[in-house]
């Protein structure tokens, strides 16, 4: 949700001729990406037994 928040702010900016940082959004969304394939590497090294 957040993206396509923050990507419809910058694409109406960008219409409308306001200075825009586009990098912004591209580092956000690449933390993102960092966050959640570490979520998921460290969910593949947890074994299930751990938990039950």
């Amino acid at each position: 949700i957040w993206f396509t928040i923050e990507a419809t702010i910058l694409y109406r900016q960008a219409q409308n001729g306001v200075p825009t940082s586009p990098m912004r959004l591209f580092h956000g969304s690449i933390s993102y990406l960092t966050v959640l394939f570490l979520a998921v590497a460290v969910d593949a090294l947890i074994p299930i037994a751990f938990f039950g």
